[in-house]
């Protein structure tokens, strides 16, 4: 049973949506973030349409919001499992029709895929969540010779972002920010300056760059020159020991080689999220 009616949701409604992402967590694993109610405020509070069960128990919810950067509405998606091709495609279309362009989900399963492709919706991004548990010891991954690194300051923020320019310009997706957009982007109340590094070569060059939140991994970036030397290691290793949490998390495109860079330095995979759009 789907409420086709679009309604801010109260507190009340959003500790069901916070309960219902913990019973997909549960399944299909993922962000532990995911099921916070401060995580999904922004996502679902404003506006959401949400199905139930015949016995009323929240089963699959979409919410709406707009943009940040002017692109159009974009829907947040979740769905039980047993639930997503009929309560999950019934708030999928509801979002649709109100004029999503996107849609994002922190479970992404095949399912999902499944049921997005059949609206041809476009995969945009996905993600694999990664998690390190800092109790099991960190590598001694060393810095190449001749690199120092230098904690994040205002003053060292162009030089950040010109190394996170020249590490991802060329990846899908890029965005093309500014110095002064990307640190409106990555600095905020969870950043974690004394966790985030830049690494520069004994010529001054400035090789890679780590950045971090509270518990994540935010980016890690290394120069198109600079790479197949084990700096990208070292400096995830140095930003790991520089972490006050016991779990720290970081997001690795399907598909980025990374990933096995990663999966040896001892993070475990926790499940997938993505990011769709309208044709």
């Amino acid at each position: 049973m789907i409420d086709h009616e679009w309604r801010v949701l109260t507190g009340a409604g959003l500790s069901e949506v916070a309960a219902l992402a913990a019973r997909c967590l549960a399944v299909h694993g993922g962000l532990p973030l995911a099921a916070e109610p401060s995580f999904l405020q922004r996502r679902f509070a404003a506006r959401a349409v949400t199905a139930r069960d015949p016995a009323g128990r929240l089963i699959a919810a979409a919410g709406l919001r707009d943009d940040d950067g002017g692109g159009g509405p974009v829907a947040a998606w979740l769905a039980l499992p047993e639930a997503v091709d009929h309560a999950g495609a019934a708030v999928l279309d509801a979002a649709l029709a109100a004029g999503a362009v996107r849609v994002e989900t922190e479970f992404l399963t095949v399912a999902a895929e499944r049921l997005f492709a059949r609206r041809a919706l476009v995969p945009d991004r996905a993600e694999d969540v990664l998690r390190f548990d800092r109790r099991h010891g960190i590598s001694a991954a060393a810095l190449p010779a001749g690199i120092t690194l230098r904690e994040w300051s205002t003053g060292l923020a162009p030089r950040f972002h010109a190394v996170y320019a020249a590490a991802f310009r060329d990846r899908p997706g890029f965005p093309g920010w500014d110095v002064t957009q990307w640190t409106r982007w990555l600095v905020d109340d969870d950043f974690r300056p004394q966790a985030s590094l830049l690494a520069t070569g004994a010529d001054g060059t400035d090789a890679g760059f780590v950045t971090s939140a509270a518990g994540w991994i935010v980016q890690v970036g290394v120069r198109p020159g600079w790479r197949g030397r084990g700096l990208g290691a070292a400096l995830v290793c140095a930003a790991l020991r520089r972490h006050d949490a016991d779990a720290v998390l970081l997001d690795v495109a399907v598909g980025n080689p990374a990933v096995r860079l990663y999966r040896r330095l001892g993070f475990d995979p926790l499940g997938r999220r993505g990011t769709y759009r309208v044709a």
